[in-house]
């Protein structure tokens, strides 16, 4: 029998006095350290726990956590610890454990458990928050296809909370709203498109939050302090210190210089599917965006939703000269040269670290796709096509759920998030050496390395920030 050892990280530091008045705790996220997965099959054997705690609010959840009337106690011996679980007692979580085995680790509580078998309930590596030293876990409702936990990491709140707006400032106190993009420099500065804010924000390794581009929604460009977007959704940044936007709304692909001077590289705000140079160029339904390291832009567009629009992945040079390179006027699947390739929905993209290969989130075919940039050449990285859900190991074999972004860290390993109504998202690694392993179960919108080697991704109205060990 494997355990997993949860080790409750930071819990003291979400509660803080000023002036003798204890404020209101912020939202946190919290580590899982350690793996368990059976060795003979590779399937989960450690489960997750969760206490029952007053709490009149989730901020990490948003959904209902008073506790109600205890509806059943089930208490099983499952090795030397002793398991509690009980079924409907919250008005989200249907079922939920409580441990009563823990013991000081360095400054860490670690939590040692495991799931009783007619629980059907493995480890998912889903948490939602803490207070105090209550470690609160949101569990998943069916057994899933097996999976390689890669859990060796911590996770915070960076910057925002899981309440709208739009301040600047300090990351406790700053707020956003729906931040989608984000890229980080060789300074470690962040830079996030605030899509419903319509601005560019820019979050210093010291912790400053502060308006870098953008106000009003609106199309008019000139430097940073006057220029405005419409639902600016993600950005990219060039060795020369440039800032490419996706500027969703206005159908274009703004420019930001290291001067400050916002331009316009190419789009004439038509929503149309047309290649050209600068104001020629139209486009729709603009997803993701990357450069490389000769300032070359690529570029998702297409919906899933809508099969009949154009699914294309695009090319733009430094002049703002628009081809298309792979993809075609509808959604669907196929493999093999760029002019007969098709997608549904590519959305995240990131370059490998030869810059040879382009990787896709092809996020309503399920899968990520390649394409070898010298020749076009589409192929499929990993993922079964058409086949939704979340099952590690082979690339060939694995399952994903609308995948929707990529980030590929300094070792070659490629990271996936996505966004999923039914399942909550989740963030999984595809290693270097080819194995497919899941990291956490969360929404990531977008994420971005530092050079440290921190993930940083958006999610509802805050940035998170992934340390790994």
């Amino acid at each position: 029998m494997a355990l997993l050892s949860l080790a409750l990280v930071g819990c003291d530091a979400l509660f803080s006095t000023s002036g003798g008045q204890e404020e209101k705790p912020k939202p946190a996220m919290l580590i899982i350290a350690g793996t368990a997965y059976s060795e003979e099959d590779g399937s989960p054997i450690a489960g997750i726990s969760v206490t029952l705690t007053q709490r009149k609010e989730d901020p990490i959840m948003g959904c209902c956590t008073d506790i109600k009337e205890i509806a059943e106690v089930k208490t099983q011996t499952y090795g030397k610890y002793k398991i509690t679980a009980f079924v409907g007692g919250l008005d989200c979580l249907l079922d939920t454990f409580v441990l009563s085995a823990r013991k000081q680790v360095g400054d860490s509580l670690a939590y040692y458990l495991s799931v009783p078998t007619y629980t059907s309930l493995f480890s998912r590596g889903i948490y939602v928050g803490c207070s105090e030293d209550t470690l609160q876990v949101d569990l998943p409702m069916k057994k899933p296809d097996p999976i390689l936990l890669d859990t060796n990491f911590t996770m915070q709140v960076w910057a925002g909370s899981y309440y709208r707006g739009d301040t600047d400032g300090d990351t406790s106190n700053a707020q956003f709203n729906k931040p989608s993009g984000i890229v980080a420099d060789q300074d470690g500065n962040l830079f996030v498109a605030d899509l419903v804010n319509h601005k560019i924000k820019k979050i210093t390794p010291g912790g400053m939050v502060s308006t870098y581009a953008g106000g009003r929604r609106g199309y008019k460009d000139g430097n940073v302090e006057e220029a405005q977007f419409s639902y600016p959704s993600d950005i990219a940044l060039a060795q020369d210190g440039s800032l490419f936007i996706v500027d969703r709304s206005n159908n274009r692909i703004r420019k930001i210089t290291p001067q400050g001077e916002v331009t316009t590289l190419a789009g004439n705000g038509n929503r149309g599917d047309r290649d050209g140079t600068g104001n020629e160029a139209e486009f729709m339904n603009l997803k993701s965006i990357v450069v490389n390291s000769n300032g070359v832009i690529f570029l998702s567009t297409g919906s899933r939703s809508i099969k009949e629009a154009p699914q294309k992945i695009k090319k733009i040079t430094a002049d703002g000269e628009v081809t298309t390179i792979a993809g075609g006027a509808f959604a669907g699947f196929r493999d093999g040269p760029g002019d007969k390739a098709l997608f549904s929905g590519p959305s995240g993209l990131a370059l490998g670290p030869d810059e040879q290969y382009l990787y896709v989130a092809d996020k309503g075919n399920h899968v990520v796709r390649m394409i070898d940039l010298a020749t076009a050449e589409v192929s499929t990285f990993a993922g079964l096509v058409g086949s939704d859900g979340h099952r590690d190991g082979d690339p060939e074999e694995a399952k994903f759920d609308f995948p929707s972004s990529l980030a590929i860290d300094q070792y070659g390993n490629l990271y996936v998030g996505n966004v999923s109504l039914g399942s909550r998202g989740e963030l999984r690694k595809i290693t270097a050496a080819g194995k497919v392993r899941t990291i956490i179960s969360q929404n990531f919108i977008d994420m971005t390395f530092d050079p440290n080697g921190d993930l940083y991704f958006t999610r509802e109205h805050l940035i998170g920030r992934i340390t790994f060990e």
